[in-house]
């Protein structure tokens, strides 16, 4: 009897991975006939397609809230724009830009997200030109794109945002914010920065008809 249940019990482990697998993969299928239909509802809105992806002018060691800073008085106003910061008094610092921080390799980075509880579907991509890149200590502007789970765009919506780093005990150095609904589904964000590089998550809270769910989006700059 006993090994009887241990062969069942087997099988059905084999049998619950199999149905993990292939939920998997429909899952994706569906995401990616989503993202199609999605496109071509925006096609003349959508520009960006893969990931988005850090400026080649970044710096590549910063501080949390700026590039490195002394806390001494005497060092107000001597800082410098290079990896490493020579300060008076043989001071030097050194701050790298992922300590403590490292992103998953399987994490999902498209700009083509659902919303934790499937009731929208969006799109964000920065409003940076020429190539759409995202600029390190700078404050731009990202496009929204919000459809509801028909792909009908999602207008009139309520939405506020968050940003953090999952390795991290800080957030964002700013607030963005929503400031104008450009067209049907289509909003503005103003007010992004980031302040160093690594694992970013953006989290929009959206509300509609009393109907909340929230999108998140994983950034690797």
């Amino acid at each position: 009897m006993v090994d009887l249940l241990n062969t069942q019990r087997e099988h059905w482990q084999q049998q619950g991975t199999l149905l993990r697998q292939r939920s998997a993969t429909l899952e994706q299928q569906a995401l990616l006939l989503m993202r199609q239909g999605f496109t071509q509802v925006w096609q003349e809105k959508v520009r960006l397609h893969g990931p988005m992806q850090l400026q080649s002018n970044h710096h590549e060691v910063m501080a949390h809230n700026a590039p490195v800073r002394s806390v001494h008085p005497s060092m107000h106003g001597r800082m410098t724009d290079g990896a490493e910061t020579q300060q008076q008094h043989n001071m030097t610092m050194k701050v790298p830009a992922l300590s403590g921080q490292n992103a998953p390799a399987d994490l999902d980075v498209s700009t083509f997200q659902r919303s934790r509880n499937l009731h929208y579907f969006a799109h964000v991509e920065p409003l940076t030109e020429p190539n759409l890149a995202v600029p390190l200590n700078e404050i731009h502007q990202w496009r929204l794109l919000v459809s509801d789970s028909d792909g009908r765009p999602l207008a009139n919506a309520n939405v506020s945002i968050d940003g953090h780093m999952p390795g991290h005990v800080h957030g964002l150095p700013t607030q963005p914010r929503i400031t104008q609904e450009l067209s049907p589904g289509e909003y503005l964000v103003q007010g992004v920065k980031f302040q160093m590089t690594g694992w970013w998550v953006m989290q929009f809270d959206i509300e509609h008809n009393d109907t909340q769910d929230s999108l998140v989006f994983n950034l690797v700059l």
